[in-house]
């Protein structure tokens, strides 16, 4: 049976219809009536002869409210008092409200169904009520239905293109709904003037502006310009009439939107700026901008291949950065960033789709959509520049499917080796950024060890050039952010390791959110966060998150690669109680949209990652499937988890690599087993150590002194670095530690480890001289030794890493020269890089090599001295080494201080041509001279 049911007044006594019984209705007390259960049929509600209801075979009356009846009917016509042949028995009924439900099972079907209604019975003699307590405004309604888009608030803009009918709406709670009335009991008279003029009286409930459809709302269609909507209505008992009244205007989304630059040139991220529906970033706003609205941007390239998708974000006005300070935005304004990854002619098409939390949920409905579309343009080539420091000339940062390194743009000769910076970590809690408190001062917040807002004053000067993508409303903020890059840049860093959010965590200084309260609040005495569900969450401040892309976009000019994690070890939990949930989704969207532009760009997910392996792989994809640049993924982990981390990740693609945290002199024997093992996984890991232990020293300051067993900075570049490099690693950030001046959270001053990072950059400069194609770790000699598959024509190049003895200052290497597929004689000479001067030269042979430094008058451990082996004889005047091998491939050099306070103390070897030198002798590990 195909049939909606409801139900029907009768008149007593006979099985004549009085009227339909309409939930809200109201009844005269002294009125005589039955009621029947009906069928509906056409336009109104009759109940229909017994075959019609042949398919119920009882129904359950509940008469709840000012009485109460129940009744059980098993035969038609189903009527709540019962009937006499068909004859409707009456209802007394006193005043009140009342519910009527009526439950029955149709045939066929496996559960009940149950209709209710709501009504009032009045009585005609009592004096009047008093107006309904209510306020009124107007909702703007998807034609052709009662469902709700929005409030029409006061200053509001409606995008011209969007069909919409308009109702004069009660508030109910914190939104306006269709209200209840009485038909018949007042009257509304809409006035509409503006660029379009309109006048319509309604007599009847919903009250639409355009009329409606048995309570379907007919479409209004507007020009557009600026409008005032007046209703006026008369409540009933009430002696006055009253007026409600909102000014709004109408758009038209489809005038041109702007990208800038107006002149693309591949790899130079473009701002893609366009109108569409007004929203606020404010929590508890009518609209959530973040969830309810699903932006999404498709750019085509003419090849007919290439097409990225890319995730917009809301933008409030447009010029948030410079206008906000630290209140809410609100605007009409969208946004898309476009990374050309390809030079040539590029298409659009943008989407903005409106449902409830139709960003997160893949199933949601669209109930509006507003789209562009156009061309983009002809892009430029850029000309790809391995030595620029800026990003926008080398292109994106990825990985080849078969390598372990990181490559810029197409040219996989170009590979990037990590000088990381991993501290601060809240680095983005700086003081001049809008919505970023002093946690000291912030409700709720809890930071350790006293964390401060970053101000950077030692480097202000050094960040004051009107150059800078300053940022406030007298565009004046930055300056030392700024500088402290600059100064790190100098230095040769490149990648700033950043937490994005961690509340609850260590600094507990740093969110994307409108607002931080109840985020998530750290429980000091159990060392847990709480997961608190919260509204906030959902909303994102719009004005902070377009200066962050300032500071990015200054980072990408000076060669710092952005290193983002999404989360600290105490914030794991606080997103969906760490699934891949709705707000998890949110934040993934937001960060996505708004930085994966960037060239040179790692996601991390997590700092000590405490999520099990199912939620590691959902995050994995989901921020893969979003990121349409194919950024790297990884991951951090706690020092006693790294196996439990990473074994179950090994094969999985979407991740790039992990994150290590490692114990300082434990740092090789892992980076290798890693390389090899996940190479064999079919999926080979770029490797990276980005905090050593013990984590309360972390990397020291230049001056540090170690004690117990704690490392210097000359321990770091032995054991880290070059145990990351060797071991096939592409390099380190320097974590600072927590009982070091300058610590993890609190540091202001990088100068303390200028010589550290001057250090790491020579070490770099040198292992990226010595193979363009890639770094591979060779097994098959000591563990010690490191072999770089070069050039055809270069050969094959070792590297014996060894300690300079502190009281004999004597090395003895056992090579075997034959090996090489040259004959000549080799010689072995000293170079100081202080003084630019040859110090010595030593006729060392052909054959097995044996050379005792110290009787040959070379001290290897004063002042800057450098060992080289070489073809060239020492009769006649070798070219100094450079920072890079030269191109004939006849210098080994160790070019950097051997003083073991500074750390340098390691020798390059070369080979002549092709072949391969060995340096093997395991008495120098008894002896101490090995790590």
């Amino acid at each position: 049976m195909k049939a909606d049911f409801g139900f029907n007044l009768v008149k007593p006594g006979t099985s004549q219809i009085i009227r339909r019984l309409s939930d809200g209705d109201e009844v005269i007390s002294t009125t005589a009536f039955g009621i029947f259960l009906a069928a509906e049929s056409t336009d109104n509600l009759d109940f229909f002869e017994s075959s019609k209801f042949q398919g119920i075979s009882s129904v359950f009356f509940e008469l709840t409210g000012g009485q109460s009846l129940s009744r059980s009917e098993k035969q038609f016509p189903f009527s709540l008092a019962g009937d006499i042949k068909g004859a409707a028995a009456e209802v007394s009924l006193g005043p009140g409200v009342y519910t009527l439900a009526a439950t029955y099972k149709l045939s066929g079907s496996a559960s009940t169904r149950t209709e209710q209604v709501n009504f009032r019975v009045v009585d005609p003699s009592a004096p009047p009520e008093p107006p309904v307590a209510a306020n009124f405004g107007f909702d703007l309604i998807a034609p052709g239905t009662s469902n709700i888009i929005q409030q029409l608030k006061e200053g509001d803009e409606v995008i011209s293109s969007t069909s919409f009918g308009i109702f004069l709406g009660a508030q109910s709670g914190s939104e306006f709904e269709l209200f209840e009335s009485a038909e018949g009991k007042t009257r509304v008279l809409f006035e509409l003037t503006g660029s379009t003029e309109l006048i319509r009286t309604e007599k009847q409930f919903p009250f639409s502006l355009a009329g409606d459809t048995k309570g379907a709302a007919a479409a209004v269609n507007l020009a557009s310009g600026s409008y005032t909507l007046k209703a006026t209505f008369k409540l009933v008992g009430a002696s006055s009439t009253s007026t409600e009244e909102v000014n709004f205007s109408v758009a038209d989304i489809q005038r041109p939107l702007t990208i800038s630059p107006t002149k693309l040139k591949q790899w130079h991220p473009a701002r893609v700026t366009f109108q569409g529906p007004r929203a606020s970033d404010e929590p508890g706003s009518n609209v959530n901008p973040f969830l309810q609205y699903r932006c999404t941007a498709v750019f085509s390239h003419q090849d007919g291949s290439t097409v990225l998708t890319i995730p917009c974000h809301f933008a409030g006005d447009g010029e948030a950065a410079y206008t906000n300070g630290n209140g809410f935005s609100s605007g009409n304004v969208w946004r898309a960033y476009f990374n050309p990854i390809k030079a040539g002619a590029w298409s659009y098409s943008i989407e903005i789709c409106e449902g409830e939390k139709v960003s997160v949920e893949d199933d949601a409905t669209c109930s509006q959509i507003y789209t562009y579309s156009g061309n983009v343009g002809n892009v430029a080539a850029t000309a790809h520049d391995k030595n620029s420091p800026d990003f926008k000339k080398r292109g994106i940062m990825k990985k080849a499917p078969e390598s372990h390194f990181y490559h810029f743009g197409d040219d996989e000769t170009d590979i990037f080796l990590r000088n990381g910076v991993g501290s601060p970590e809240n680095i983005l809690n700086y003081h001049e950024f809008d919505n970023t408190p002093d946690p000291n001062e912030r409700s709720g917040a809890r930071p350790k060890r006293g964390t401060k807002q970053h101000q950077f004053p030692k480097y202000v000067s050094l960040g004051d050039d009107s150059s800078n993508p300053f940022w406030g409303q007298n565009r004046d903020k930055g300056a030392g952010i700024f500088g402290a890059i600059n100064y790190l840049t100098s230095l040769g860093a490149n990648s700033q390791y950043m937490l994005t959010t961690n509340l609850g965590g260590d600094g507990d200084d740093v969110f994307v959110y409108s607002s931080p309260e109840g985020a998530g609040d750290r429980d000091d005495e159990n060392n847990k966060q709480a997961a608190i569900s919260f509204e906030n969450r959902q909303w994102f401040d719009v004005s902070k998150l377009d200066q962050w892309t300032n500071l990015f976009e200054h980072m990408e000019s000076k060669g710092m690669s952005l290193h983002l994690l999404f989360q600290e070890a105490e914030t794991d939990q606080i997103l969906d109680n760490g699934d891949l949930g709705p707000d998890r989704k949110l934040y993934y969207r937001e960060l996505v949209s708004r930085f994966a532009h960037f060239n040179a760009l790692i996601w991390n997910h997590g700092v000590e990652n405490g999520n099990t392996v199912g939620q590691r792989k959902d995050f994995f994809n989901f921020v893969s499937s979003l990121d349409p640049y194919d950024h790297p993924n990884v991951i951090h982990n706690w020092p006693s988890q790294l196996d439990s981390v990473l074994q179950p990740l090994l094969g999985f693609q979407p991740m790039s690599g992990p994150s290590i945290q490692r114990t300082w002199n434990q740092v090789y024997e892992k980076v290798v087993e890693y390389y090899f093992e996940s190479e064999s996984e079919g999926n080979p890991w770029v490797l990276a150590v980005d905090e050593t232990g013990p984590s309360s020293i972390g990397v020291p300051t230049d001056t540090y002194v170690p004690s117990n067993d704690n490392p210097d900075t000359a321990a770091i570049l032995r054991e880290v670095l070059w145990g990351t490099l060797l071991g096939g690693g592409d390099g380190m950030s320097a974590y600072f530690g927590y009982l070091i001046p300058d610590d993890d959270l609190d540091a202001e001053d990088f100068n303390t480890r200028e010589a550290f990072f001057t250090s790491v950059t020579s070490t770099l400069s040198h292992f990226k001289s010595l193979g363009p194609v890639g770094l591979v770790p060779d097994t098959s000699y000591d563990a010690t030794l490191f072999r770089v598959t070069a050039n055809a024509d270069s050969g094959t190049h070792v590297v014996q890493r060894v300690s300079c003895p502190s009281s004999t200052k004597k090395f003895v290497s056992d090579m075997d020269l034959s090996k090489s597929v040259s004959t000549k004689t080799f010689y072995a000479y000293t170079y100081d890089s202080e003084n630019d001067s040859k110090v010595g030269c030593h006729t060392v042979g052909t054959g097995k090599l044996e050379i005792d430094f110290r009787t040959l008058g070379i001290d290897l451990c004063s002042g800057a001295r450098v060992a080289v082996l070489s073809s060239t004889p020492c009769s006649e005047s070798p070219e100094k080494p450079e920072e890079s091998c030269p191109s004939s491939g006849r210098w080994a050099i160790a070019d950097w201080n051997l003083d073991e306070l500074i750390g340098k103390n390691f020798l390059f070897y070369e080979a002549q041509e092709t072949g391969t030198i060995r340096a093997n002798d395991p008495d120098l590990l008894e002896r101490g001279l090995l790590p």
